[in-house]
Order: structure tokens, then sequence, then C-alpha cells
């Protein structure tokens, strides 16, 4: 895969302050319409739609002549106040490094493009280009300007970030698979809700430069010839071929039954070893896996449950505690398993971890094949919680209780959710160019699995709150980031642990 970054920014609340102009501009349109002005911090709020939608609600006229009368008044007084419309302190400084870096850079936004042009006056040269509501058929939170831009730039996904500042910003870049950040000082400035669906926030523009060069390091194995193997390192007993990215068959496998399972305590990266009744369970799975779910009085028509991988989810720090589930309608699970499931694994990846290594010994055994230790597969690291019994977390006011909100929470020496995600994310790139042929199985832990689930359902900084149960499978066909994956479970098991 070849491609030059390509960072796209929102403009009103991103690359400058407009609320205002846009504000004072809006206020003489509803005075014409009799209507009863607005305050600055609602001009921000409504100005998370397009500017058609926005003048639609506000005077409450469904008329398509009234309203592009309306509209066109609209743009006639924000003319009039661009002069009232600043920059962001820093931004268009940002802009400019990213150009010296040889980046690509653009403009998409729900406002006009003429408008933006206008303000933005000689700076407009800066962007490759600037993309706005009468660009697209669906503005943002649909990703069609973001994908246009990609391909007016020739560029890729995975090598595009996109920073805004309201949650349409933040949907437009989640469907269309690019990475995002998310910009807060408009909103502390006016007062309103700061953004929640980003995975990343940044109050300034050093902070935004920070963001981009985490993601750039990311994401530099996977852009150019020359550049580091993006299978080297991450995959162990590998090396790129130059082959294109494809649909991978890939096992994801949480661990069987440990002792520290058994008697009630968070393991995280304590290297506890399975249980008697894991180690018998993971020979079990092993076996109901290879004769293709069967077994003595087992029913191998029932293992396998299909669902689409956009699960409900929960909303992250400091947004609305219930998340629509916006998944497609559930996948049939056939009468017959073997439809979508094939008793074959020809490589296996494993966590560092005891008790994930004695999981995957019966697989091995089987196979012949070696396990190979993939570091970033290991279980999130709880700090100084790793270790306690449940009822000793549950006791201790410094422990996250709230399961919906452990994205950013970093306990004292460990790492967050976001961390974990981080850490698989060139786990996946290198995936995407690796040149091996076949089913991988990955046996890992239950709070890794989650953060899988969250990748591949594409619900990033949202993540579901149900853990995988001990011994679960999923089999997933995976074909890169930014894409929703359905997960098919396996179960081997009787009772799920």
């Amino acid at each position: 895969m070849s491609s030059t970054p390509l960072v796209l920014f929102d403009f009103d609340g991103t690359l400058a302050d407009s609320i205002p102009a846009v504000c004072v501009a809006t206020n003489a349109v509803l005075a014409r319409y009799g209507r009863d002005p607005i305050s600055e911090s609602d001009t921000l709020e409504g100005m998370r739609h397009e500017t058609t939608q926005r003048i639609r609600e506000l005077i409450d006229e469904n008329d398509p002549g009234v309203l592009e009368s309306a509209r066109t008044a609209f743009y006639r007084e924000l003319e009039k106040h661009h002069h009232a419309v600043s920059l962001e302190p820093g931004m268009i400084d940002l802009v400019r490094a990213l150009r010296r870096r040889g980046w690509k850079t653009g403009v998409v936004s729900n406002n006009s493009s003429e408008a933006i042009k206008g303000i933005l006056a000689a700076d407009a040269s800066l962007f490759d280009m600037v993309l706005g509501e009468f660009d697209m058929e669906n503005r943002k939170p649909h990703p069609e300007g973001l994908l246009k831009a990609i391909q007016l730039a020739g560029g890729t996904p995975v090598a595009t970030a996109y920073i805004g500042d309201g949650d349409t910003d933040s949907e437009a870049a989640r469907r269309a698979g690019v990475f995002s950040v998310g910009v807060t000082w408009v909103h502390r400035r006016y007062g309103a809700s700061v953004p929640s669906g980003f995975p990343r926030l940044a109050p300034d523009a050093p902070g935004v430069h920070q963001e981009l060069d985490r993601w750039f390091k990311l994401i530099t194995p996977l852009l150019a010839d020359g550049q580091p193997d993006p299978v080297k390192g991450v995959l162990p007993g590998t090396a790129r071929t130059g082959v294109a990215p494809r649909t991978r068959r890939l096992i994801f496998m949480r661990h069987c039954e440990s002792r520290a399972n058994e008697q009630g305590i968070l393991a995280a990266r304590q290297d506890f070893p399975l249980s008697d009744r894991g180690t018998a369970d993971a020979r079990l799975i092993a076996q109901r896996f290879f004769s293709g779910g069967g077994g003595a009085g087992f029913d191998a028509t029932a293992v396998i449950d299909a669902k689409p991988a956009s699960v409900p989810v929960p909303a992250a720090a400091g947004s609305p505690a219930s998340v629509p589930n916006v998944s497609p309608a559930s996948v049939p699970v056939p009468a017959a398993a073997g439809s979508l499931f094939s008793p074959r694994i020809d490589r296996i990846f494993c966590s560092p971890l005891t008790r994930a290594q004695q999981t995957a010994q019966p697989f091995a055994a089987h196979t012949g094949l070696p396990v190979m230790t993939v570091p970033a597969l290991i279980e999130h690291d709880l700090g100084v919680f790793s270790g306690l019994t449940f009822a000793q977390t549950d006791a201790h006011p410094d422990y996250r209780h709230d399961k919906t909100k452990r994205w950013n929470w970093k306990p004292d020496g460990g790492e967050s959710y976001q961390e974990i995600y981080e850490r698989l994310l060139p786990f996946f790139f290198a995936l995407m160019t690796d040149p091996f042929e076949g089913t991988t199985l990955c046996v890992t832990h239950a709070v890794t699995m989650r953060m899988i689930e969250a990748f591949l359902s594409n619900t990033i900084p949202r993540y579901p709150v149900k853990y995988a149960g001990n011994g679960e499978m999923w089999e997933v066909d995976f074909s890169g980031p930014g894409r929703e994956h359905t997960i098919r479970k396996l179960r081997f098991l009787d009772k799920q642990r």
C-alpha cells in the first residue's frame, strides 16, 4: 500500500471561530421571518447540521422555495461579516507544518466552499481541496465528503485523518474508516457540550499536532516502499512480499478458565496458569473444533451463532449512556453450520501469558504447528489493581466501576482501553499486507477481545460491555480497518464458562 498522509479539516469550530458571524447572519434571517434570535451557544449546537437543515428547523419551514430564499439570505448576510471570523490560533501554522512534511491537506465542511475560501483568502492555497455542502449529495455525518476528498487526493482511508469539532464529524470519520481527532476549544469558549465520539481529543493546535504524530507512527509501515516492513516485528515468522490487502480468515479465542478465574481474581497481566477445568476445556474445545463441532451428545448445528459485529455499545466517557444500535439486521444462522465453519487452522498466534499459551497447546498438538507469541495480544494492564479479587476492586474508591467509561481511564501503573486499541492497530495493519494464506488462530484475553470487537465493529471509541467467556471463539473474515465485520461466535462447550 502506498499513500501520502492526508489530513482533512472541518472548518467552523475547527479551523476558524465563525460562531459570532454565523450567529449574526442567522439572527438577521430569523428576524426576516419573525422568529426570535438565538445565542452563540445555540448557534454552535445548530452548526452540527448543514445550513439548509439548520435554517429549516429554525424557521420551521419546509417549502423548498422559502428555504432556498432563506439560505441565500443567510450567505449574503454571512459575507457581510467575514471580518468577524477569526482563524483559530496555530491552526494555519499547523497546516503549513504538515505541508512542509509533504503531507496533503483539505477541508470538508457542511458550510459553503465559496464562503470558506472567501474567509481563508490567500490561505486557501494551503489546501489541496475545499469541499462544502454543495460539493456533495450527502452531507456529514454521511462519509461522502471525506471519501471524495480521499479520492481526489489519490489517498487511502488508512492514511487519512480528519480533524473536527462535532459528533457529525466523528461519525463521518468512523463511517469513512479514517482516524479522527476532536478539538474542544470552541466548546469551552461558548459553553457547549464537548463531542464524545472521537477516539482522541485535543485542546489546542499543538495538541492536534501531537495526536497526528502519534497516528503517523502507527501508519508509517503501511505508507510506501522503503518504509519499515509492516509485518516484521509485529507478526512472527513472516515477511512482506508486496501482495495487495485482501480478506483473511481469523479466529480469536479467549483463554480457558485460569486459576485466577477460579478464585475470583482480576489477573490482568499476572501470569496465572489454567485451572484443571480450564486445561480439560482447552482439550475438549480443540477436539470438537477439529471434528467440526462433533462429539458424543454434542449438536454440531448449534455451536455457531452468527451476529453482526456492530453490537450495542456503551457511550464513551462524558457522552449519553444510551447509544443506539446502528447494526444491520441480525445475520441468519443456517441450518447446517458447515456453510460458515471450516475446522482448519494454519497458523497460531498467542499472547505471551501462560493461560493463553496453555489454551493454544491442544491446537498446536493437533496440527503440529508452533505457537508464535504476539505481544499485542497480551491482556489489559490493570496496574495497582492487578491480582486483586473482584470483592477488593468493588470496594476500592479509585477503581473505575462503570464499565462504560474506561476508554480514557488509566489505572496507576497500568494502561487505558485507548492504549490497548493503539497497541492492537499495528497488528491489524500488519495483517493487511501479510502474504500468509490460510486461517490464523489468535489466543488472547477478555479485555483485549473487547477492544478487538470494537475495532472489528468499527465503533471506537465505543466498545461492548460484555466480555467473551472463557474458551469463547470468534470467526471473522477480516478485510481491513474502518469496516463493520460480521463476527461468528463458535461455541464448543455445553455450558459457557
